[in-house]
């Protein structure tokens, strides 16, 4: 297990703030989250899941290079 910097949980996003900067309902973040298709973790004593900004790199790169597979597979 890593160990978490005070200035990595600054940054951390809530669903909320994750949605919003995907673009995507809320309701689809906390999909993705409870699928583990987006890495997060739990802090004691708060009910909501926080995602790393590097998570969400790794599953928006993730996502760009499965449309860009499609994109060459139709072509």
């Amino acid at each position: 297990m890593s160990e978490i910097s005070f200035s990595d949980a600054v940054d951390e996003l809530n669903p909320a703030q994750t949605a919003a900067k995907l673009g995507v309902s809320h309701t689809l973040v906390v999909k993705l989250l409870e699928n583990g298709t987006i890495d997060s973790r739990r802090v004691p004593g708060d009910h909501q899941p926080k995602i790393a900004p590097a998570d969400l790199e790794v599953y928006q790169e993730k996502k760009a290079t499965g449309r860009r597979l499609i994109g060459e597979a139709i072509e």
